[in-house]
């Protein structure tokens, strides 16, 4: 399904954003795993440009849409969304109307700064275009090659495939109005692009479509400074994540070995019964620190890595980070993998 190009107010159009990214990224979305953004793509994109384009016309056609732009700071975490609007002209011989999702990866920070000077974008113009490797077999193949990208990969989809439609000569501008009014004052692509202005609340659906296209390893391995989750978080108290034990979860207490001199115990015991006493049991093993949460919210798993649980289960945690706004890996119900830290009611 094709979504409205006419420009709307920066709330919905993050989760326009949001539903065309998930399109592109999901492969149950994607109609398969190699139809797909390649995830090397998007691990090493400086920024997104997301919008809807209407292309009409006889012989001279005209396309005009609209969407958002969002860059990824240093921490690695977003930006605050800009709004922005397209417009072209082009020549062919279409009749009718036909409407077009876009996903625009900013391969470098030179293509982020591109947005923030308050001018119009020329796409192939300002900014070399080329059309994106697609799926994980172009990866796998070492199609996607960063080294000398274009400043910009263009994907495309026309009712809900991949059309690969050329967005060159296509006009991207600031729509400052759709900003003021979204952010109640007047502020700058380029204060929004580097971090200046916090990230909306409002936001937060395309924050989350937005991490899915991280690797879960990297979630997993280290802190991320964002308030934002692949999932939605349910309401949650102030952080308690850092102040609990710094014990790794341990591997269960392997069972001790039975004693080599029992028969000798046994024979030095005099027993009316003519039987041998038995030999004392050997003293319990300490138990170790076992790190251990409840579930305050059912979690369903997306990705065969993910581990699922009900409300009420107890959760084992074998790694976390400081924070309880991040990806923890623990076990519940026999099953391992990553979890929402903050869906867990802490001890």
């Amino acid at each position: 399904m094709v979504n409205s190009p006419i420009p709307k107010d920066l709330a919905t159009e993050c989760k326009k954003a949001a539903k065309i990214l998930n399109s592109f990224i999901d492969p149950i979305e994607a109609k398969g795993p190699d139809k797909v953004i390649p995830q090397t793509v998007l691990q090493n994109a400086k920024g997104f440009a997301i919008f809807t384009v209407i292309k009409a016309g006889f012989l001279v056609s005209g396309r005009a849409g609209s969407g958002l732009v969002i860059s990824k700071l240093e921490d690695g975490s977003w930006s605050a969304p800009s709004a922005i609007g397209t417009g072209g002209m082009g020549f062919g011989g279409q009749i009718g109307a036909e409407m077009t999702d876009f996903v625009i990866v900013l391969n470098s920070k030179d293509a982020v700064k591109t947005f923030t000077k308050g001018g119009n974008v020329t796409l192939g113009g300002n900014l070399s275009v080329a059309a994106g490797p697609i799926g994980r077999t172009a990866e796998g193949a070492g199609s996607v090659s960063l080294g000398h990208a274009a400043a910009i990969f263009s994907y495309s989809k026309s009712k809900g495939l991949f059309a690969g439609v050329s967005i060159e000569g296509s006009i991207v501008v600031e729509r400052k109005e759709a900003n003021e009014k979204f952010y109640h004052r007047k502020v700058t692509a380029k204060e929004l692009l580097s971090g200046q202005i916090s990230p909306p609340q409002q936001a937060d659906v395309l924050y989350r479509a937005l991490n899915l296209s991280v690797p879960r390893t990297s979630k997993i391995n280290s802190s991320v400074n964002s308030n934002r989750f692949s999932h939605p978080p349910p309401p949650y108290t102030s952080d308690s994540g850092g102040n609990s034990s710094n014990n790794p979860f341990n591997e269960k207490n392997k069972e001790s070995p039975k004693s080599s001199n029992v028969t000798q115990r046994a024979t030095s015991f005099h027993s009316t019964s003519g039987k041998p006493p038995l030999a004392p049991k050997p003293p319990m093993p300490p138990r170790k620190n076992v790190e251990t949460a409840v579930a305050a919210f059912d979690f369903q798993g997306e990705q065969d890595d993910d581990l699922s649980f009900n409300k009420g289960d107890i959760i084992i945690i074998k790694r976390k980070t400081n924070s309880t706004n991040d990806w923890w890996f623990g076990k519940c119900n026999g099953k391992e993998g990553n979890f929402p830290a903050n869906y867990l009611e802490l001890k």
